[in-house]
């Protein structure tokens, strides 16, 4: 019994020597501090860069919005051209130009001899 006491006793201490050599062995890490007035400027600079994000992401937010806009208003006017086809009682193949608001006949097929 004593020997296994003895042998779990030394087992003991040199998992604690083991482990302080672990923890004063390694080195902190040198710390890199600007100077008060270097930290400013960082921090004006930061400030700039979040402004800038903050105006670039409402301008992505207008452009999305007025994107759906001409989507819808494209829309609109392309159903009101249907309209006026219909009401004219026109060809359905007629194709309308947004450009100009005109219409046309699709361009006829050649035939392959």
């Amino acid at each position: 019994m004593k020997t296994s006491n003895r042998y779990i006793l030394l087992l003991t201490i040199l998992s604690v020597l083991c482990l302080a050599v672990l923890a004063f062995g390694q080195e902190k890490p040198k710390e890199y501090k600007p100077t008060e007035i270097q930290l400013l400027k960082l921090q004006n600079k930061q400030k700039d860069a979040v402004i800038a994000k903050q105006q670039r992401d409402a301008l992505q937010e207008a452009l999305h919005t007025a994107d759906e806009h001409f989507q819808n208003a494209l829309k609109a006017l392309n159903d009101e051209a249907e309209k006026v086809k219909t009401e004219q009682g026109w060809p359905k193949e007629l194709q309308f130009s947004p450009n100009d608001l005109s219409y046309t006949e699709p361009p006829k097929e050649q035939k392959k001899p």
